[in-house]
């Protein structure tokens, strides 16, 4: 299968020609209300919500010799009940220590509690008693007997520490190759501007996210600046591997560009993402991923560079694509903001790790970093050390599940109504808030109620929302009933409408299901 640039965006434009053309088939799927694809109207006091992760506690910092002054480019992924952390070390100075950054591992088993292992892989200064997971540079990371893998450094390859591992789900993956990654790495210097050769993305190989094994000498993607984290992922809606790498637009604003490939060693040349405001914004990394529990959604959580004050001011926001990863819709409202909770607002001390990891029942674990390292002898003026901080530190957040963005309602009362729709099954379940009373506002009771219309928008017989009981609480997958004691079945594969009735609530998700039996 081969891909050129228009031919992707052709792929893009034509899903989105498809779905304008008749009522979606969304069949039991989960549908998130990230954007308004499924939305017909708002009415009342309605409205779309961006909800930011409650700050929680710090789980590490750049404690380690190798480590040196800054951790960067922080992945997260969960791999059965443990959850693993990639991280670069990195020297903030410049000349030679400012090279070959190693790639770092930690793990936990709850997202909370971290530990650096001693993996014995790499030797630095002497010793291998460190959590060197990828040497960047042959000469300052030397391998150790227990390393198993191809790394390029006999024929003068080197690596930068922007390696983003991800668990590969193709049908076709060997055991070999359970791990996958795209590795930014070059023959002699490994920034730009600098001297080089074979500078590009390379594609590695593992079978336990531990020993790395370098699946070609050449770069597989050379079309870009790659000066950032650069991540892949298998997308097994459309049945490829999809690469989002950093390039420029303009000649000097920071850009995501994607690339497809089916084999991960055969890859598109990138091409530029889409946006939904159609504005130019620097946007320092990207964090896409799909999103396991709707994988028909891409969701990013990117770094937006805005360099307010002159110190390279950064914070992350949301994005989310039906697409594939084409067209992006994004919200601008920082998800963490420069103050939470402290070292937030100088330079590059706000980026929120690649991953998105079920922490337990209601929520899910992300992490951002807070801090921005140097050293004394670093060659800044005083005015600029201000804008860093001693030491870096990864902070948990957390993710109500599915609670990225929701329709909410005031006391004052709103409603949703949805554009026509197909779907497959017998039973609505809902994810929402309905929010307790509030004191001396009687009328503050949250609820939700459902109405079924048909595509027209009439109310079907008991479906009505007189006849839905009303929702109230905190519920993450809750059936929706009615007095009719009815259930949705004779209308599966019709085309249909629902309507929200909402009071002080938040309505984050909805799905159907085959039968009330089905887990969330």
């Amino acid at each position: 299968m081969k891909y050129s640039a228009f031919a992707l965006l052709l792929l893009g434009a034509g899903s989105l020609l498809n779905a304008a053309d008749k009522p979606p088939q969304i069949g039991t799927r989960l549908e998130v209300f990230v954007d308004d694809w499924l939305v017909d109207r708002f009415e009342g006091d309605a409205a779309r919500h961006v909800h930011r992760p409650l700050g929680k506690e710090v789980v590490l910092m750049n404690d380690k010799p190798w480590e040196d002054t800054t951790l960067g480019y922080v992945s997260v992924l969960k791999d059965g009940d443990l959850f693993r952390m990639y991280y670069r070390g990195h020297h903030h100075g410049g000349g030679e220590d400012a090279r070959g950054e190693p790639m770092c591992y930690a793990e936990s088993p709850d997202g909370i509690h971290w530990t650096k292992p001693n993996l014995g892989l790499f030797r630095y200064k002497g010793t291998t008693n460190n959590n060197i997971v990828l040497g960047g540079d042959g000469k300052k990371y030397l391998p150790t007997k227990q390393w198993r893998g191809k790394l390029g450094f006999e024929t003068g390859l080197g690596w930068r520490g922007d390696m983003v591992p991800f668990i590969d789900t193709s049908p076709k993956v060997t055991p070999d190759a359970r791990y996958k990654a795209l590795v930014r790495g070059a023959r002699g210097a490994h920034q730009i501007p600098g001297k080089y050769t074979d500078y590009g993305m390379y594609p590695f190989k593992s079978p336990d996210g531990l020993h790395w094994t370098l699946m070609s000498d050449k770069p597989v993607i050379t079309k870009g600046r790659f000066d950032s984290q650069n991540v892949a992922f298998w997308d097994a809606k459309h049945g490829r591997y999809v690469a989002f790498v950093r390039d420029l637009l303009k000649g000097y604003i920071r850009n995501v560009h994607m690339a497809v490939s089916d084999d991960f060693k055969n890859w598109t040349e990138p091409v530029p993402l889409k946006y939904s405001d159609k504005v130019d914004r620097q946007m320092y990394t990207n964090g896409v991923l799909p999103y396991k529990r709707a994988p028909h959604l891409l969701i990013g959580f990117p770094t937006e560079y805005t360099d307010l004050f002159a110190v390279a001011q950064v914070h992350p926001i949301l994005m989310t694509s039906r697409d594939g990863g084409h067209l992006f819709q994004r919200h601008r409202q920082p998800l963490i903001s420069g103050d939470a909770p402290r070292e937030r607002d100088g330079n590059r001390s706000n980026f929120m790790a690649h991953g998105l990891v079920r922490g337990n029942a209601r929520e899910y674990f992300v992490y951002a970093t807070e801090g921005y390292g140097y050293e004394e002898t670093d060659a800044l003026p005083k005015w600029k050390k201000k804008s860093f901080a001693p030491q870096t530190r990864i902070r948990r957040f957390a993710f109500r599940v599915d609670g990225f963005v929701s329709v909410r309602s005031g006391p004052a009362g709103g409603t949703l109504v949805t554009k026509p729709f197909v779907f497959k099954g017998s039973g609505l379940r809902l994810n929402y808030i309905a929010w307790p009373r509030r004191i001396g506002r009687p009328r503050s009771t949250g609820e939700i109620r459902v109405e079924i219309q048909d595509a027209n928008g009439q109310p079907l017989k008991g479906f009505t929302l007189n006849d839905c009981k009303p929702l109230h609480g905190d519920e993450i997958d809750h059936p929706v009933t009615w007095q009719s004691g009815l259930t949705p079945a004779p209308f599966a594969g019709r085309p249909i409408r629902l309507r929200f009735q909402m009071r002080h609530s938040d309505l984050f998700s909805f799905r159907f299901v085959e039968t009330e039996s089905i887990k969330p």
